[in-house]
């Protein structure tokens, strides 16, 4: 037997190992591809199932959008409890209502009917807004499409966050009342304000609600996000419009319920 063919011999199972080892790690990589796959398809059903129980839940606590009078009525016939839906596709905080759809037609219009203070100059149709609430995983999600003749931005030599156009939220958890204000120096991106008990102090930033603010042609759009561990029994949201950048006072205060 000559030397080449005991090679070739030798040479064939050395070939067929390794042919079977290079294969080990494609075989892996398959594995790990569908245990990933697995995995993923798992944490999005795990996110529907907590989205569903999240917004089944607030829907039944329908009462946490508006405030009630000791007999159990809601605090003035006229204002009717905003809708909670659960929101389809995910929320992109960018002033653009494409996300919303096809829900969407469930929102609400506030204007006149809604005033909770005005000045005695006050015009009908100078400010309204629309409004939808919805939740999603941990958050609840909210737009107003707001219609103001004059928009008013905050003073950046003014550390007040009052003195323009803003939204006021108003938190009732356990019996104890928070305010926040979500207002801006510019469109773009904005957080939310912790307002103090005292007039004296600063508000500080509450980064558990956040959002996007854009202008438009009839006024702005405003878009925010709240982490649900802030909210509490009852929750009022209120748009304030100031006409006057030096005064910076509200002319005007219309909610999506009264405030007690």
């Amino acid at each position: 037997m000559s030397i080449e063919f005991r090679l070739k011999v030798l040479a064939l199972p050395v070939l067929i190992l390794c042919i079977f080892l290079l294969g080990i790690p494609l075989l892996s990589l398959k594995q790990d591809d569908a245990q990933q796959n697995l995995l993923m398809a798992n944490q999005e059903q795990a996110l529907t199932m907590s989205a569903e129980s999240i917004a089944s839940a607030l829907q039944e606590r329908s009462d946490l959008f508006y405030k009630h009078t000791e007999e159990g009525a809601p605090a003035g016939d006229d204002i009717a409890p905003p809708k909670i839906i659960e929101l389809i596709t995910p929320i992109r905080l960018n002033g653009d209502l494409k996300d919303w759809q096809p829900r969407i037609e469930s929102s609400e219009i506030y204007g006149e009917d809604h005033l909770l203070t005005s000045n005695p100059d006050y015009q009908p149709g100078t400010l309204s807004f629309r409004h939808l609430a919805g939740t999603q995983g941990e958050y609840l999600y909210a737009f107003f499409d707001v219609y103001d003749d004059e928009v008013v931005y905050r003073n950046k030599n003014s550390l007040r966050v009052d003195r323009a156009d803003h939204l006021k939220i108003t938190i009732d958890k356990k019996g104890e009342r928070k305010n926040y204000i979500v207002s801006t120096f510019e469109p773009g991106w904005v957080t939310g304000f912790d307002i103090p008990d005292e007039p004296e102090e600063i508000a500080a930033h509450e980064r558990r609600i956040h959002g996007n603010w854009r202008r438009t042609d009839t006024g702005y759009r405003l878009e925010i996000r709240i982490q649900r561990d802030l909210l509490g029994d009852k929750l009022i949201f209120a748009v304030a419009d100031v006409d006057d950048f030096q005064t910076g006072l509200t002319e005007t205060l219309i909610g999506t319920a009264r405030l007690a």
